[in-house]
């Protein structure tokens, strides 16, 4: 039994040659905040590149039919807009000169229309060739959406799309209801938005914040640090004094800037350590990677109690606590925030015994 070839013609691609400037300048990265730049620095990735092939001269693309909004970004793109499906990689790879064969001069494109930002994510899943982790990333569109484009609330910054950072301050705040380094469902990412949907919005501002990252410098913005900062503000959220030394402490980092007084506070080690993190005494596997690992969650204890004390400008350092003082941090700021918890809850409660 056949089809009506009349009933699928529109499902066929159109296709077109088209220069390869034109594939750069005309036709926009897909709205999936893959970091394309770093992956082509990979060389897994390299490696299928360093000869041209004609394989790597066909790309994908589709083409907006009407004016569409990003319902997790919020952006507005217009009637005619053209999304790269695939090929970010590899353009990346021949902009660096990774190709022995040189650039190519044109590519052949095959396109579509579709009538929505979901439609172009769905024809992006398609030809997606991303590992599991880059998979579980994107699962953070759809938890976005859920959790916030209905009250018109957008998250949009790259850093808080890795699942690592929102699962693992999820797990650090709430440990009943999460095990650190498990694998989130599209479900469970909607409720660690929800409960984290202060720290996120907060977190963001500081990200777009014109002085963030301003600085060329070593330090490199890991999960590790979003997780940081996400925790820290659930920790001290009604603490808006607390929070102005967080904002300071997040910059600092960002731009790699140290004080020079003696004893040095703890945001100036905390940026000798992720500068050099491999020959870091503190940070796991010297990569400060997050994992189910147990020197993985003495990292995040000492990443805790740096910030911690860089909030109380507490200059003593850790050396005099003895090892066990950091590495057992990871529990002991969780009983500090269970105990934050019911303070402000029996506070609320007495507040309404006041009024009644």
């Amino acid at each position: 039994m056949t089809t009506d070839f009349t009933s699928t013609r529109d499902k066929f691609y159109n296709q077109k040659i088209i220069s390869l400037k034109e594939w750069r300048t005309e036709w926009k990265v897909t709205p999936n905040q893959r970091d394309h730049d770093q992956r082509a620095k990979e060389e897994r990735h390299q490696k299928k590149f360093r000869k041209l092939h004609s394989d790597h001269l066909e790309v994908n693309g589709v083409i907006l039919s009407q004016d569409c909004v990003d319902p997790v970004t919020g952006v507005l793109y217009k009637k005619g807009t053209k999304f790269k499906i695939n090929g970010h990689t590899r353009d990346k790879c021949w902009q660096m000169g990774v190709c022995f064969d040189g650039q190519p001069t044109d590519v052949r494109v095959k396109w579509r229309l579709v009538d929505s930002i979901e439609e172009v994510r769905r024809e992006f899943n398609i030809f997606d060739s991303a590992n599991d982790a880059e998979k579980v990333n994107d699962r953070m569109y759809g938890a976005y959406r859920n959790a916030f484009s209905h009250e018109g609330k957008y998250i949009t910054h790259p850093y808080l799309y890795k699942v690592g950072g929102i699962s693992f301050a999820y797990a650090v705040c709430q440990p009943e209801n999460w095990v650190r380094a498990d694998k989130p469902e599209t479900e469970d990412l909607i409720m660690m938005a929800k409960y984290l949907e202060p720290a996120l919005f907060w977190l963001q501002d500081i990200f777009n914040d014109a002085t963030f990252s301003s600085s060329k410098n070593k330090v490199k913005h890991t999960i590790a640090m979003t997780s940081l900062y996400l925790s820290t503000y659930m920790m001290y959220k009604d603490d808006d004094n607390a929070l102005e030394r967080v904002k300071q402490f997040i910059i600092r980092v960002s731009n790699g800037r140290v004080d020079f007084d003696e004893p040095s506070d703890t945001c100036t080690r905390f940026i000798q350590e992720w500068s050099t993190p491999e020959k870091s005494t503190y940070l796991y596997g010297n990569t400060g990677v997050l994992s189910r690992n147990k020197e993985s969650e003495w990292m995040e204890g000492y990443n805790l109690l740096m910030m911690d004390y860089y909030i109380t400008d507490n200059r003593q350092g850790i050396a005099t606590r003895g090892d066990e003082h950091w590495r057992n941090y990871y529990g002991t700021w969780q009983h500090k925030f269970q105990d934050r918890q019911e303070s402000v809850n029996v506070s609320d409660f007495v507040d309404l015994e006041t009024t009644l």
